[in-house]
């Protein structure tokens, strides 16, 4: 849980950057979910709680000023609308993620909305998606595209990414046991998904399926993309 923890924790920090005067709160829900009501267990999670605590009290030295001043200069530099996946955090980060594939020359086609009944903690939305897109990133390379999608299909809410892979990067590391690839299976694993991934000659495909219930119907029926629907 703590290397999980530190693995995502750049993710944590930049998603807290861009929501202004929630930035806190969200670093200090992550805080009190990683160690309340935890022993300390080794040097390893004490090092950790000190890190994350530190980032907690330096985000809130910053003052008001400094800190929306920030927040501007990060979001006048990011590429492309801004998104409604129904997650503010989640739409932070998808923004600060496409700033990163505009300097790195990758074309993206994002279309992302999350189930409000599956009940998804923001944390493990950043986590997901942040893993998805670093591991998308790192296979492109240079001058790649990304085209992650999110839709309803035959009783299941898919995720649905493909990528170019430029040869081997990134690919070698991730499948000899990254922990990108385990906080994905491990947060599939809690809502009762499955996650998928082959890879093609020139490409790569992730797929993630999780159980869409009864009680999502009029939900489905509203935000159903369907060009997802069409694949």
């Amino acid at each position: 849980e703590l290397c999980h923890l530190r693995h995502d924790l750049a993710n944590h920090f930049v998603t807290a950057a861009l929501l202004k005067m929630e930035g806190k709160d969200y670093l200090q829900r992550i805080y009190a979910k990683a160690f309340s009501g935890k022993e300390d267990h080794g040097s390893g999670e004490e090092q950790l709680r000190r890190q994350l605590r530190k980032l907690i009290d330096e985000w809130e030295s910053l003052g008001q000023d400094r800190r929306h001043r920030l927040q501007e200069r990060i979001l006048r530099s990011c590429e492309g609308p801004f998104r409604t996946t129904g997650s503010r955090c989640l739409d932070v980060l998808l923004m600060a993620k496409q700033k990163v594939c505009a300097g790195k020359e990758i074309r993206t086609r994002i279309q992302v909305r999350i189930p409000e009944t599956i009940g998804f903690e923001q944390d493990e939305l950043v986590s997901l998606f942040g893993n998805l897109l670093d591991n998308a990133i790192r296979a492109c390379g240079e001058n790649g595209w990304i085209c992650l999608l999110t839709g309803f299909r035959t009783g299941f809410w898919q995720i649905r990414m493909k990528n170019s892979c430029d040869g081997e990067r990134g690919y070698k590391k991730e499948k000899r046991g990254g922990y990108g690839l385990k906080i994905i299976e491990k947060t599939a694993q809690k809502y009762g998904g499955d996650f998928l991934m082959e890879r093609r000659e020139k490409s790569m495909v992730s797929v993630l399926m999780f159980p869409a219930w009864e009680s999502e119907k009029e939900w489905v029926e509203k935000h159903e993309d369907r060009d997802m629907r069409r694949r």
